[in-house]
């Protein structure tokens, strides 16, 4: 989780999408089975 969100802020160029992903992960305090669930359901939903 943290290593998806080091990835992104690496990134010089982000895709709106990368972006908004980007701040919600930042902007998450849930616990880290709910952020993994979260990452899984919307990578699927958005390929």
């Amino acid at each position: 989780m943290k290593q998806r969100v080091r990835e992104l802020s690496k990134q010089v160029a982000l895709t709106s999408a990368e972006r908004a992903e980007y701040h919600q992960l930042k902007k998450m305090k849930l616990r880290t089975k709910d952020r993994i669930r979260w990452l899984k359901t919307s990578t699927a939903a958005h390929p």
